[in-house]
């Protein structure tokens, strides 16, 4: 499809849809400030607050800790590791509890290095995906 096809179609879209088809940097700052309902100066920090998605900062930080100890437990929830707690209990069971520490703090370290990997890996990829949008 050719550049001019493809901005015709994107235009009558916008029409379809009660939009103005031009695009942005084309349209006069005037009717710009206009579309958007704004000022020159920008929106007041209220206006600018409710129009934001998602703004409510305890829900944010409620849903960034649920996140975190999901994260944390899936680290636990593999067969290997159900596997070295069943034999630590079964240590401690034998009296040997040395045995029994060194496989809790080897799995506890490995889940705990699991976490931090993967929440450092999820944090970059929310960064890349608010880059992109």
């Amino acid at each position: 499809m050719s550049a001019e096809a493809e901005e015709s179609a994107t235009a009558r879209a916008g029409a379809r849809e009660g939009r103005d088809p031009r695009p942005f940097w084309s349209v006069p700052a005037d009717d710009l400030i206009a579309r958007l309902r704004t000022t020159a100066r920008g929106l007041a920090t209220e206006e600018a607050l409710r129009r934001r998605p998602g703004s409510a900062a305890s829900h944010a930080g409620s849903a960034r800790v649920a996140r975190a100890l999901r994260l944390l437990l899936a680290q636990f929830g593999s067969p290997i590791v159900a596997t070295l707690i069943a034999a630590a209990i079964l240590s401690i069971a034998l009296g040997d509890v040395t045995d029994a520490l060194i496989i809790l703090v080897i799995v506890l370290v490995s889940g705990l290095l699991g976490f931090a990997q993967e929440w450092r890996a999820d944090e970059a990829v929310a960064d890349l995906l608010a880059l992109v949008r």
